[in-house]
């Protein structure tokens, strides 16, 4: 336990050193957050309405709107955040990746308004992302994230409330926990307190970007206002490999349901491949990890330039825009997502599949052409080391993971049954090459 002249000498030193400093918000005793939520007038007219549609009394709901408060309120905790959190993120990433971030406008966090609420928007790769994403905007600023079912389990509750996260149970159909959710939500905007979500809600099964689930996003434009605009920082994601990826394959449906077998298999295996990872040369782990951050969007400069007036519209057609918001931030996020190596080979093996072997030249040869495509594009690119180097470390990880094999000698054959995790990977930049 820390005591509060610790905690404050913390936060100061935070703040010293943040584009952005902690919001009050996120300071808040916790009990005083669920109060003040629980005060919220859209979420008391929804008690009211609920209670007469169900012919209830309304002390009853507003005790079950008490106890969904509960579930999802955070209780920050400087300490945990800015000592043991950040360097359990950092050893934890550093374990499986080579961590790169870039960004479009470098100083672009310097120029954000300290009035401004700052949302972060990526697209969804990995069960990495919250971890990735969170650690390196931290370098600008703190950022709160939601975290689903998983989070719930004892201790990882107290881990996610501790860094100011908040808990969100996804699959309840419960109209007023919903509305307590976004109540939340958008008290927590409205209050400053910068977050981090990703629109699509899942993870990229095929490798492709999903479409965006629109809840959370309308949370976040309902509390703008004049007094207080929401910049939106679209990041793209990417990774050589990631240790979902087939599982997230069988759950495409090219292969059935996977069975509780084969998830607890791939679970174990996972789990086993830890131990080994600190023993293991980089080149067989787990590859290259990158976050691309773009141009920030202003949200009230974005209804502007759309001719949108929220003043002027009526309540039925206050938000008829949002898809629209919704397709510019996505299509973002894809442009900053990175070209990392696998991808590129991926890429070029699933496009010659008659080929039935690659020498490391023409391969080589290959991911150049592709290379020259990509630049046309203003896509980005990470090869550490340059293209040859990149490419040998990113052969040998994908020899260990069983996707390609050697054959005669020096040449390079893909192994069948890894065609699908590959395509996996070509996906992930598809968008950039066509």
């Amino acid at each position: 336990m820390t005591g509060p002249a610790k905690q404050s000498r913390l936060v100061a030193e935070a703040n010293a050193r943040l584009a952005l400093p902690v919001p009050d918000f996120a300071l808040t005793d916790r009990q005083e957050i669920i109060n003040r939520l629980l005060q919220q007038p859209e979420l008391l007219a929804h008690i009211r309405e609920r209670a007469a549609e169900l012919n209830t009394s309304e002390d009853e709901l507003l005790a079950n709107a008490r106890r969904y408060a509960n579930e999802i309120g955070p209780k920050f905790s400087p300490f945990f955040y800015f000592r043991f959190a950040h360097f359990l993120a950092r050893a934890w990433l550093n374990l499986h990746y080579r961590i790169h971030s870039l960004a479009v406008d470098e100083s672009a966090f310097g120029r954000l308004s300290s009035d401004a609420t700052i949302v972060f928007v990526s697209n969804h790769r990995s069960n990495f992302d919250p971890l990735l994403i969170t650690y390196l905007a931290s370098r600008h600023s703190t950022v709160a994230l939601s975290a689903g079912e998983w989070a719930r389990l004892w201790p990882l509750h107290h881990f996610v409330r501790a860094a100011g996260g908040f808990v969100v149970d996804r699959d309840s159909e419960d109209p007023l926990y919903r509305r307590v959710l976004v109540s939340y939500v958008q008290m927590a905007v409205a209050s400053g307190l910068h977050q981090a979500f990703f629109p699509e809600g899942e993870l990229a099964r095929d490798g492709r970007m999903r479409s965006p689930k629109l809840g959370f996003l309308n949370a976040y434009c309902r509390a703008c206002c004049e007094d207080r605009d929401i910049v939106f920082i679209p990041a793209g994601i990417n990774y050589d490999r990631i240790p979902e990826d087939r599982r997230l394959v069988h759950a495409t449906g090219n292969f059935g349901n996977p069975s509780a077998f084969f998830l607890v298999g791939s679970s174990l295996r996972y789990l086993a491949s830890v131990v080994t990872l600190p023993f293991r040369r980089r080149s067989t782990r787990y590859g290259n990890a990158c976050a691309v951050f773009g141009t920030p969007v202003s949200l009230q400069e974005w209804l502007a330039n759309n001719d949108v007036d929220l003043a002027g519209l009526q309540k039925p057609d206050r938000y008829t825009w949002l898809p629209d918001f919704a397709a510019d931030l996505m299509a973002a996020c894809a442009q900053q997502i990175p070209a990392l190596p696998i991808p590129l080979i991926a890429t070029v093996l699933c496009q010659d599949l008659e080929r039935e072997s690659w020498a490391f030249e023409d391969l080589a040869a290959d991911v150049r052409t592709l290379l020259d495509r990509l630049a046309s594009t203003d896509a980005r690119v990470v090869l550490p080391g340059g293209v040859d180097s990149a490419l040998g470390a990113a052969l040998d990880l994908l020899t260990s993971s069983k996707l390609v094999r050697h054959a005669d000698g020096d040449r390079y054959l893909v192994v069948h049954s890894g065609l699908p995790v590959l395509q996996h990977y070509a996906n992930s930049i598809g968008h950039l090459v066509s």
